[in-house]
């Protein structure tokens, strides 16, 4: 349940605080990445196989499901879900952060205050 809250507030705090990172460096303007970028390929195909990776858990994820027949929609059905939800996170955090995105998204969130407070050096 916390990591759904937490990619929730990613996706609905990204845009105030690519905003807010953006006021604090001056003169940086946003530049949109593109959506298909084959020279980074060899950098994602490796995230992909691990992100999807669950084929040794099968024996022990398949255990406790009492209908075995209904085994092959469950794997389909999460494998779907997990590619949407990738999806939805990688699209709205490149396109809110554009070209300034860290490789690990979250660390984008590392001066992040929510206009409630101001980061004092």
């Amino acid at each position: 349940f916390c990591r759904f809250i937490m990619v929730v507030l990613m996706v609905s705090t990204g845009y105030s605080c690519a905003e807010e990172a953006r006021q604090l460096k001056e003169n940086t303007a946003y530049q949109p990445v593109p959506l298909v970028r084959v020279e980074g390929l060899q950098q994602m195909l490796p995230i992909l196989v691990f992100a999807t990776m669950y084929h040794y858990s099968i024996p022990g994820l398949s255990a406790p499901v009492a209908d075995k027949t209904q085994l092959g929609l469950i794997f389909r059905a999460t494998g779907v879900f997990s590619g949407l939800a990738y999806a939805l996170v990688g699209i709205t955090l490149s396109n809110v952060f554009g070209d300034a995105i860290e490789q690990s998204s979250n660390l984008n969130w590392e001066g992040y205050t929510g206009g409630t407070g101001v980061w004092d050096d």
